[in-house]
């Protein structure tokens, strides 16, 4: 099986080291893909393709050096925080490519308004400043409208109205992660309501290292079940 990840913002890949994510998937037979990609939310812009190079480069590369499976049941998505995004974005942009997505923490819908209770948590609302700015910067057009590319809700819409099939997804967070647990519920919601198979796992945890790594095992077991490998 192919695993592609995608790490959160001000981190790289390292943090699927710190998480435990590569410990929990040490026995099985994986290749881990999980490119550093800065804080770019994996979308194009007009400094970096990141969302081609995710599409297009790196699959052909993979392919090239290891010789590996393009099933889409073999493929499968992770993500945390802005990877997923990432990650969420990328499955509804090429959804016969992957068979699973796990999303943890995630921050989807940059027009959503911020979770009230972040004015509570000091670092939390500091992390929300910051990354929400980024995700702004990237995300939408100059008008402040959301681009046709970055829209998650829109993508889902496209994705319904022409009947195509999407991996399944599941979606992490912490219960006192302010920053995503009203994105993961709205983003449960969307998928719902056209149909699509998801689960929402709420946590005990915050936005950080600590409650990502109570629930790797969880993601594992969960992206290379026995029935995504069939």
């Amino acid at each position: 099986m192919v695993c592609y990840a995608l790490h959160s913002a001000m981190h790289d890949s390292s943090i699927f080291v710190e998480s435990g994510f590569l410990a929990a998937i040490d026995q099985l037979n994986v290749l881990f893909v999980s490119p550093n990609l800065g804080n770019g939310f994996f979308v194009d812009s007009p400094l970096e393709r990141q969302a081609e190079f995710l599409a297009d480069e790196l699959p052909q590369l993979v392919r090239a050096m290891f010789h590996c499976t393009v099933d889409a049941r073999q493929t499968v998505l992770c993500g945390i925080s802005m990877g997923a995004y990432g990650a969420v974005r990328l499955a509804l942009a090429h959804p016969e490519r992957f068979g699973a997505v796990a999303a943890v923490s995630g921050i989807y819908l940059p027009t959503l308004p911020p979770d009230p209770r972040l004015q509570r948590k000091k670092r939390l609302l500091a992390i929300h400043t910051v990354c929400g700015g980024i995700m702004k910067q990237f995300l939408l057009a100059p008008d402040g409208s959301l681009r046709r590319d970055t829209d998650i809700a829109g993508l889902l819409a496209s994705c319904a109205a022409e009947r195509r099939a999407l991996p399944h997804f599941r979606l992490w967070c912490g219960d006192a992660d302010y920053l995503s647990v009203n994105h993961t519920e709205a983003l449960a919601a969307l998928l719902a309501k056209y149909g699509y198979s998801c689960d929402s796992m709420v946590v005990r945890g915050g936005h950080d290292v600590e409650c990502w790594r109570s629930i790797m095992t969880d993601v594992a077991n969960f992206l290379f079940a026995t029935n995504m490998r069939q």
